[in-house]
């Protein structure tokens, strides 16, 4: 359900584990020549039966003001338990029994807990949208969608992913593309990456978050919400006498006129351009209100077809 990969941390001392095998790199930190501190990492990637891979890294000082040992391992659920992530978990309780049965078997770690007492470091939140022969129109409109404050990238047919400096995304790709598996033909797979604490803290109001802080309708809702600041929640009409047709309905002919020339310059400038071209934020927020009330989204492609909202429910995010 909902959940692909996951990195948590563990506290191991150094006397409890052994290295033979990992890699050792060196972290200077100090900003002044003479004055670094070095430290040490340690890295290894261990192979499951199934193919599934655990990537672990161990630092075996107090390098960030952590008072003990550190042990961070990352690794995709779905790919414990099914040996590819194109399909859905179908029961949280299922993978995680599986997780911690795999890493009992890496050679040199001490017995752990349970992973759902782990602290989460990062958490990929995913689901899928069956969308048929539809995907390649859906993520021309993603490709044009802004996000508050992340930057765009665009790699088309293949996927969309909106970031932040500090290790947070929402991405949207053909699921098809990225693994070929023909299960996964049609679906538009959406992925909320935090790959940083203090979010995923924010997030579940949590000091040391933890898989047991999870919920289904709270992946959910957070997941919707992206799909609302994105504008992907209202239908993509690419028919301007079709938008006319429901603008009227609603709206003065003067108004109509107004949002017909806002949806024109959206369509030929971005987000940036608008703001730089005299646009203020205030009366973009204000086109696009209007225009949600009317139930239109101000994205667009370039197939004079419609495209239903975008919506996430609980067959989206889990196999059950």
């Amino acid at each position: 359900m909902a959940i692909d990969t996951v990195k948590i941390q563990y506290h191991v001392p150094f006397q409890e584990i052994s290295l033979e095998g990992w890699v050792r790199k060196s972290t200077s930190i100090g900003k002044k020549e003479g004055e670094k501190d070095v430290f040490d990492r340690w890295y290894v990637k261990h192979k499951c039966e199934n193919g599934a891979m655990i990537k672990l890294e161990y630092i075996p000082v107090d390098l960030y003001g952590w008072d003990r040992d550190m042990l961070f391992i990352e690794f995709s659920l779905p790919m414990l338990l099914y040996g590819c992530n194109h399909q859905l978990l179908g029961s949280w309780d299922t993978a995680f029994d599986c997780a911690n049965r795999e890493l009992s078997k890496i050679p040199g770690l001490p017995p752990l807990s349970d992973i759902r007492d782990a602290t989460l470091f990062r958490l990929d939140l995913c689901a899928n949208l069956q969308l048929e022969d539809a995907v390649p129109s859906n993520l021309q409109a993603v490709a044009k969608a802004y996000y508050p404050r992340r930057t765009v990238d665009a790699y088309l047919p293949t996927g969309v992913i909106f970031q932040t400096k500090n290790g947070i995304s929402t991405c949207f790709y053909d699921k098809f593309i990225e693994c070929g598996h023909p299960d996964s033909s049609g679906v538009l797979r959406m992925e909320i990456s935090m790959r940083n604490k203090r979010k995923i803290v924010k997030w579940l109001g949590r000091k040391n978050p933890t898989l047991r802080d999870l919920t289904l309708d709270r992946i959910i809702e957070l997941l919707k919400k992206d799909l609302v600041i994105l504008n992907l929640d209202k239908p993509i009409i690419s028919e301007q006498l079709e938008i006319e047709v429901r603008l009227s309905a609603m709206y003065s002919q003067r108004r109509v006129r107004s949002l017909l020339g806002y949806l024109h310059i959206s369509k030929t400038y971005t987000r940036d351009q608008m703001l730089a071209n005299g646009y203020t934020r205030q009366t973009i927020h204000n086109y696009e209100k209007l225009l949600r009330d009317a139930n239109i989204s101000s994205l667009s492609i370039q197939d004079h077809i419609e495209l239903p909202p975008l919506s996430i429910e609980r067959q989206n995010v889990s196999n059950i």
